[in-house]
C-alpha cells in the first residue's frame, strides 16, 4: 500500500493547488483514505469530499480467508468463491493470464491493509 500511495501522491502533487474529490470502491476505498490522509501530512492539502463504497472501515482488520498468495489454480478456486467475476472470464485462459498479476495485486492489499491510527480528515466523508 505505501508504494502505491508514494506513486499517486507524486504523480498528483503538481495537481493539488486545483479543488479534487476522491471516490473509491472496494480496494479503491482503502486507497484513497490512505491517499487523502498522506497528502494532508506531505502536502497539507485534502480533498474536498471523500467518497467510499464496498469496503470495510479501515480500522476494521480484514478477517476473510487469506488466498492472494496460494496457487493459481487455488487462487482461482477462492476468487470463483468470493464472487463478483463472470464464469466466462475466470475460464478465459488466456485473459486471465494477464489478469491474475493485477487481481492478486488486488486481493494482496486488501488482506494485508493495517490501519495506522491518524488524525481524522477534516474532509466530508461519504460511505
Amino acid at each position: 500500500m505505501d508504494d502505491l500511495i508514494s506513486g499517486a501522491a507524486e504523480a498528483l502533487k503538481l495537481f493539488l493547488n486545483l479543488p479534487f474529490v476522491f471516490f473509491g470502491h472496494s480496494i479503491g476505498a482503502l486507497t484513497s483514505f490512505e491517499l487523502a490522509h498522506r497528502l494532508r501530512r506531505d502536502y497539507e492539502v485534502e480533498p474536498y469530499l471523500l467518497m467510499v463504497s464496498g469496503c470495510r472501515a479501515p480500522q476494521i482488520p480484514y478477517s476473510g480467508p487469506r488466498f492472494y498468495d496460494l496457487p493459481q489454480d487455488q487462487f482461482l478456486e477462492a476468487i470463483e468463491r468470493v464472487g463478483g467475476t463472470p464464469k466466462e472470464l475466470l475460464e478465459h485462459t488466456e485473459l486471465m493470464q494477464l489478469m491474475i498479476p493485477l487481481l492478486r495485486a488486488d486481493f494482496g492489499l486488501d488482506q494485508t491493509y493495517a490501519y495506522r491510527e491518524a488524525l481524522p480528515l477534516s474532509c466530508p466523508i461519504i460511505v
